[in-house]
C-alpha cells in the first residue's frame, strides 16, 4: 500500500490534470464568472503545492551536484545557468577540450536526497550551440543520469529535465 505522502502526491498531480483540462476548454463548462474565478484559483494553488509535495522543501541545484564524464571533453562543465530543483531543472553543459568521446552521460545526486522510488524523467534539449541527439535518462532513487546519444562538440548544450514522483 502506497504512503500517505505518496496517496496524496498522486491526488494533487491528477486533480492539477483534471483541472488544467477544465481550464482548456473554457466557458463552456463553467459559464458563471464566480465558479470560473474559483477554478482559476484552486488551479493556481495545486499547481503551486504539486511543486514540493513528495519532496519536500525542493531546494536549488548546485554545481557540485552535477558530475560529466570524461566524455564531454577535458575542462568540461556545468557552472554555467544552473536553475531549478530536483524536479525541474535546465543547466548549461559546456564541451571542451576537443577529446570528447560517445555517449558522454550528465549524473545528477538529487540535492534534496533520495526519492521514495526512482522518479520518472524526461530531458531534452533547449537550446545552445551544439548538435542534437536524443538523450537517454535512467534513474535511481538517488540520481538521474543522461546519455547523449552521440559526440558532441566544443559547444554549449542547454539540457532541461523534468522528474515526477511515483
Amino acid at each position: 500500500m502506497k504512503s500517505l505522502r505518496q496517496r496524496t502526491a498522486i491526488f494533487v498531480t491528477i486533480t492539477a490534470f483534471v483541472c488544467t483540462a477544465l481550464l482548456a476548454v473554457g466557458g463552456g463548462i463553467f459559464n458563471d464568472a464566480n465558479n470560473w474565478q474559483n477554478l482559476q484559483t484552486f488551479n493556481n494553488a495545486i499547481n503551486t503545492s504539486r511543486l514540493t509535495t513528495g519532496r519536500g522543501t525542493a531546494t536549488p541545484l548546485v554545481t557540485g551536484d552535477f558530475v560529466l564524464s570524461s566524455g564531454w571533453g577535458a575542462g568540461s562543465n556545468t557552472t554555467t545557468a544552473i536553475a531549478g530543483t530536483d524536479q525541474n531543472w535546465t543547466a548549461t553543459i559546456t564541451g571542451v577540450g576537443g577529446s570528447q568521446g560517445a555517449s558522454p552521460t550528465i549524473t545528477l545526486t538529487f540535492h534534496d536526497g533520495t526519492w521514495t522510488n526512482a522518479p520518472n524523467c524526461i530531458a531534452t534539449f533547449n537550446g545552445g550551440t551544439g548538435t542534437y541527439q536524443a538523450l537517454l535518462v535512467t534513474t535511481t532513487a538517488t540520481t538521474e543520469v543522461i546519455t547523449y546519444n552521440g559526440t558532441p562538440g566544443n559547444s554549449t548544450y542547454i539540457v532541461t529535465s523534468l522528474c515526477l514522483g511515483r
